[in-house]
């Protein structure tokens, strides 16, 4: 059984064993293969016509002749992977590697190497079925535009581990850093983690010139940004900073103590420089940090899958609408043919 491989990032490429095979010249047929691949669910064959035939004159029969060139690329004698019925239209991915989907799995793999995160970051850059818009076809061009965003925050993510990974250098966090807040402007980890780098590396002026700029950027935008704050979170949510040495070096006396609440209980408390400072606050405020950035992430990804649904929901109604006219123009048609006569 031959072991195909499909990209959608960059240009469409289909390989079976490692090898590249001619695709269609029909920029639909090939759009219609990266939207099975990418979508992963059957779909009914009218919603296809619609998405991708609705002006032709025979939608049905181009579908058809599409998956009659699509078939030869991803079957084999073993193995029918583009499954279609009467009904309904599959690609069945279960053994194809798709690419996006190894970048998405990739991303939060604790083990991924720095390497990896870097190539992972540079394949990012390519746009979503490269050459295959289609401005004509108003419901398939609003999904494209939906999934190039889904790609570009899948990037953002890349860049937010890469600007934190604890193997790699102060300059090149900044250097990731400032990628990942270019493409993501709105993100207040990415700005906090580019100005939080910069006050690692004594940079005060560009950090404090970055504040001013966020915290207006933020306001009118109407999100809440508190820089001192989310720069603190910054850092105690990812990897630690490298220590910035400011002035001559010191040393630290600690010394531990114990002290007793009002109703007793003995609390250990930790004296560095004279100043008590509470371990168990400390640990309070860690997980604090941990939990917002869990509850964000959560949110993140509701966001993602509600954008998915709204966009589907777009689709049917559109659909409904493009059917409602069709059949109001066929009645309107038949009643002045009947007048007439």
């Amino acid at each position: 059984m031959a072991r195909i491989s499909i990209k959608v990032i960059g240009e469409l490429t289909v390989l079976r064993d490692g090898c590249p095979v001619a695709l269609p010249p029909s920029k639909r047929a090939r759009a219609l293969l990266g939207y099975l691949a990418r979508t992963g669910r059957p779909h009914r064959r009218n919603r296809l016509c619609d998405v991708f035939w609705s002006l032709a004159e025979d939608p049905r029969g181009a579908l058809r002749w599409a998956l009659s060139k699509l078939r030869p690329l991803v079957n084999d004698s073993e193995c029918e992977r583009l499954d279609a019925d009467r009904e309904r239209v599959a690609l069945i991915a279960s053994d194809v590697e798709i690419d996006i989907v190894e970048f998405s799995n990739s991303v939060d793999d604790p083990n991924i190497t720095v390497a990896e995160l870097r190539a992972i970051s540079e394949s990012l850059q390519e746009p979503f079925l490269d050459g295959l818009e289609l401005p004509d076809l108003d419901l398939y061009q609003r999904w494209l535009v939906a999934e190039r965003e889904g790609v570009n925050r899948l990037r953002g993510r890349v860049l937010a581990r890469l600007a934190s990974h604890p193997e790699i250098s102060l300059p090149e966090k900044l250097r990731w850093a400032s990628e990942w807040e270019e493409i993501e402007p709105y993100s207040t980890g990415a700005a906090s983690r580019l100005v939080c780098l910069l006050n690692a590396m004594s940079e005060k002026q560009r950090a404090d010139n970055l504040k001013t700029k966020f915290s207006l950027r933020f306001k009118n935008a109407g999100i809440c940004w508190s820089p001192s704050k989310d720069a603190e979170s910054s850092n105690v949510s990812g990897t630690e900073l490298e220590p910035m040495k400011v002035g001559p070096s010191f040393t630290r006396k600690e010394g531990g103590a114990a002290n007793k609440a009002v109703d007793g209980l003995q609390i250990s408390t930790i004296s560095i420089d004279g100043t008590g400072y509470n371990s168990n606050y400390r640990n309070v405020k860690n997980h604090l940090s941990e939990s917002r950035s869990g509850y964000l992430k959560q949110l993140e990804e509701e966001n993602h899958r509600l954008r998915k649904i709204v966009a589907d929901l777009s689709l049917d109604k559109a659909m409904l609408q493009d059917a409602v006219t069709r059949k109001t123009n066929i009645s309107f048609s038949e009643s002045f043919n009947k007048v007439q006569n």
